[in-house]
C-alpha cells in the first residue's frame, strides 16, 4: 500500500509538480570539523522552496531547490502520515534510514539537468536532527531546522523504493539548514 501511495505521489508532486513559491532559506552553514574529512559536499543554499499537503493521499511534500542544469541540488522532505509521520511542532532523529519504509523521510540530489531532479545522484539522511516548529494544514506555515545531517550516496530500487548505501561512495554534510514555506494544497 506504501508503495502504490508513494508511487503515485511522486508521479503528481515529488518530481518536482509543486509551483515556486519564491521563499529563500538562509545559507546553511558548513559541516562540523571533526567531520569535514568524510564529507564529500557540504552545506545547501537553497534559492526556492514549496511545501504541498495532500490530505486526501495524506502526504506532504517540502522541496528545497538551488542551481542550474547541469548542477541542480535538491533537498525533498517527505512525510508519510498513514504511515506513522506526525503533523505539529516535534523532533525527528534519522539514524540509518531506508527510503523503503521511513515516513519521514530526507532525500537529497545533486548534478539534476533538470528540477525534477530525477537524473541525480542520490543520497538519503543517515544521521541528524530535524526540530520541526510548525507543520500544519495549507494556508500555514512549515518551519523548522536540520542539524548535523549526513547524507550517504545511495541507489533506489524503482521496483520497492529499497535504498541501499553505494559502497565507498559521496556523502553529503549538512551542519544546518532552516526551512520556512506556507503550505499550499495541491493544484
Amino acid at each position: 500500500m506504501r508503495l502504490m501511495i508513494v508511487s503515485c505521489v511522486i508521479l503528481a508532486y515529488a518530481c518536482g509538480g509543486g509551483e515556486d513559491n519564491g521563499a529563500e532559506a538562509p545559507d546553511a552553514a558548513e559541516a562540523p570539523d571533526a567531520e569535514a574529512a568524510a564529507c564529500t559536499y557540504m552545506g545547501l543554499n537553497a534559492e526556492t522552496q514549496t511545501t504541498e499537503r495532500d490530505d486526501e493521499l495524506g502526504v506532504l511534500f517540502y522541496t528545497a531547490t538551488s542551481g542550474a542544469a547541469p548542477n541542480i541540488e535538491r533537498l525533498t522532505f517527505d512525510f508519510y502520515f498513514p504511515f506513522g509521520a506526525t503533523d505539529g511542532p516535534h523532533d525527528v532523529t534519522f539514524n540509518g534510514e531506508n527510503l523503503k519504509d521511513c515516513h519521514t523521510c530526507l532525500v537529497a540530489r545533486r548534478n539534476c539537468e533538470s528540477a525534477r531532479c530525477a537524473d541525480g545522484k542520490a543520497f538519503l539522511v543517515q544521521q541528524g536532527t530535524a526540530s520541526i516548529s510548525a507543520l500544519g494544514a495549507a494556508g500555514t506555515p512549515f518551519q523548522g531546522s536540520l542539524e548535523n545531517a549526513i547524507f550517504a550516496e545511495v541507489t533506489i530500487s524503482v521496483a520497492d523504493l529499497e535504498s541501499t548505501v553505494v559502497p565507498g561512495g559521496e556523502t553529503w554534510c549538512i551542519d544546518r539548514f532552516d526551512f520556512d514555506s506556507m503550505i499550499s494544497a495541491p493544484q
